[in-house]
């Protein structure tokens, strides 16, 4: 009711555009310099990035961004947030894929054959 009022008495939104192939934020060098543009100047610097002369991993990559001598990285509202949720997203697949090599492959893959589609 007060998004319909706030609507109706003028209120505005912003919404944002997509692309309709969306990014991998896996191997994609593009994607936190598209997300952070005022963080990478120049489009450059972003993870995987194949020109940077020194190869970091990931997590050593996000550290360096986070002691980044001006404090921008730090500073950003989002930055942090956003780098610790894809983590999460890349470990919870990796953890799956480590799952279904132990073993327990027909076990799992019986159990995804036998779901419940009500339950879901």
């Amino acid at each position: 009711a007060y998004a319909l009022r706030y609507f109706e008495h003028g209120g505005k939104a912003m919404a944002y555009g997509h692309e309709e192939k969306p990014e991998s934020i896996y191997h994609n060098p593009r994607l936190y310099p598209g997300m952070f543009p005022w963080l990478y100047p120049y489009g450059l610097g972003g993870f995987d990035n194949t020109r940077m002369r020194v190869k970091l991993d990931h997590i050593s990559h996000v550290r360096a961004n986070l002691l980044y001598v001006d404090r921008r990285f730090q500073e950003d509202r989002c930055f942090p947030f956003i780098v610790y949720n894809q983590r999460q997203i890349k470990n919870c697949g990796h953890g799956g894929y480590l799952l279904t090599q132990k073993g327990y492959f027909d076990d799992v893959a019986r159990k995804i054959v036998d779901i419940d589609r009500e339950a879901l």
